[in-house]
Order: C-alpha cells, then sequence, then structure tokens
C-alpha cells in the first residue's frame, strides 16, 4: 500500500487528523507529525527516516495559518536536502496552502517543485491519490553537489562542492540572518576530522542585488572528490557558494532557503 507522510507546521490535531481521515478513505496509508521548530536541537531531523522510506510515495506539508518562520523555512530546507542525499527519487512533493495565496516562489527552492492545493480543496482526497501514483520529477542536472551534516553534538554543516571541473578555491554565504561560525575541507561524503585550508577568509562581504551575504572562504583546490564544509548558527533565509573568485565579479548559486511572505 503506498503511503502518505504529513508534515504539519501548525499543531492543529483537528485539521490533522481529518486530513488523515481523508487519507485513508482514499485507499492510503497516512501518518505524520507536528513541526518542531528548534534548529539548535536538529528537530527537524527527526521525520528523515519515514521520509527517505521507499514505501512512502508523497511528503504533504500543511503549511501554516500565519508567516512561517525563517528557522522553519531553513529546517524544511535542510529536512529535503538530506532527504535527497538519502533518496534520490521521491517522494512526489505536495504543499496544502491554509493561507489562498502562496506561491511556488515562495517557498524554499528544494519545495518549488511541489503541487500547491488549498487545504479545502473538495477533490483533495483524489488528487493525492493521483500524487501517490505519478512518478517524481527527475532531479535537473546541477554543476554543483550540497549536502547536510547534522548532529545535536557537532551542529549543521552544509557541504559545497563540484560535480565535473575543479573549483580554484571555494565560498559560502549566508543573508541575511545566521552565521558562518566554521569551516574546513576535506574528502566528499563525511566531516573532515582535520584540514588544511589555504588563504582562509571569514566575513566576506558580497551583495546579489539588494541581498547582501556574509560569506566565507577558502583557496583549496576542490575537486569532485573533495568538498567545502562550512557551520551554520542560525537561520538564514538565502544560501550563496561556488567556486572562489578574486575579483568582483563571481559565478555563484543561490539557493532560497525560507518562505517568504
Amino acid at each position: 500500500m503506498k503511503q502518505v507522510w504529513v508534515t504539519s507546521l501548525d499543531k492543529d490535531p483537528a485539521v490533522v487528523g481529518s486530513l488523515l481521515a481523508t487519507i485513508r478513505q482514499y485507499g492510503l496509508a497516512a501518518e505524520g507529525h507536528f513541526w518542531t521548530d528548534d534548529l539548535g536541537k536538529i528537530a527537524w531531523k527527526g521525520a528523515l527516516d519515514r521520509i527517505v522510506d521507499p514505501a512512502v510515495a508523497v511528503w504533504v506539508v500543511v503549511g501554516g495559518s500565519k508567516p512561517v518562520a525563517a528557522s522553519v523555512g531553513f529546517g524544511l530546507t535542510l529536512l529535503a536536502l538530506s532527504a535527497a542525499q538519502q533518496r534520490r527519487q521521491g517522494p512526489v512533493l505536495v504543499w496544502l496552502d491554509r493561507t489562498g495565496k502562496m506561491t511556488a516562489a515562495q517557498l524554499p527552492m528544494p519545495f518549488q517543485g511541489a503541487e500547491i492545493l488549498p487545504l479545502t480543496a473538495p477533490t483533495l482526497g483524489a488528487k493525492l491519490v493521483a500524487a501517490a501514483h505519478r512518478p517524481p520529477a527527475a532531479a535537473p542536472p546541477l554543476p554543483y553537489r550540497l549536502g547536510v551534516h547534522a548532529h545535536e553534538g557537532y551542529g549543521t554543516w552544509l557541504e559545497v562542492g563540484p560535480i565535473d571541473a575543479s573549483w580554484a578555491g571555494s565560498l559560502v554565504g549566508v543573508a541575511p540572518e545566521g552565521k558562518i561560525v566554521f569551516q574546513g575541507v576535506g574528502p566528499a561524503g563525511q566531516l573532515p576530522q582535520k584540514a588544511v585550508l589555504e588563504y582562509p577568509e571569514q566575513g566576506l562581504t558580497l551583495c546579489l542585488g539588494e541581498t547582501e551575504y556574509s560569506a566565507w572562504a577558502v583557496r583549496n583546490e576542490i575537486t569532485p572528490a573533495d568538498s567545502h564544509y562550512v557551520k551554520i548558527d542560525g537561520a538564514p533565509a538565502s544560501l550563496l557558494f561556488g567556486p572562489y573568485a578574486a575579483g568582483d565579479v563571481a559565478e555563484v548559486f543561490v539557493m532560497q532557503t525560507a518562505c517568504i511572505p
């Protein structure tokens, strides 16, 4: 039996109970949880094992009735990126909107391909059945790797690196909140126990449009087998990362990590 996992941003048992009952009436198994907003304790990771379960065909996020806090958006982003590391295909994403105003561009980037449906849609059950039998969209090819390593003991680290061509250095920036507090370079896929950093830089200010990023950088060569790791405290709404450039112009990648009101 295909399964649906429900993440509710509001702790509203009546709404979630009704949603689970509807899903089950349509022949799908349904379970879920209420979101815990605690980045310091890595609370977002509690649902990871369920979301990466191949039996889960649809991940439903029930949006909040109020604007979504930056910490919630960043936690959702970390959860989605972590799930993608372990499960390359799926599940299908559905965002249930309680405001009637949410658009894809307002969601954190990992959720911008989600199907957005009104929570009160009369055909919601049928639409979720259709989603459960729809293959997830293939991830577009990207020139970079972006991973997450998180544990309450050692905090939240992002891992970035190239897919093919090497980078002559690497930088990562956050905006407008959150901060980078440590960095390292080492083999891809695991936090390095020790690292030699070449010309490390901290507290760089990078401007992209009207957004100002605080960035850290290294000039180590980053091959497809290497990664640049940065430890992040707080909840940035946007990430900027890519190969290091000494001049005023750089080719970088940007990821929205918050729900934009």
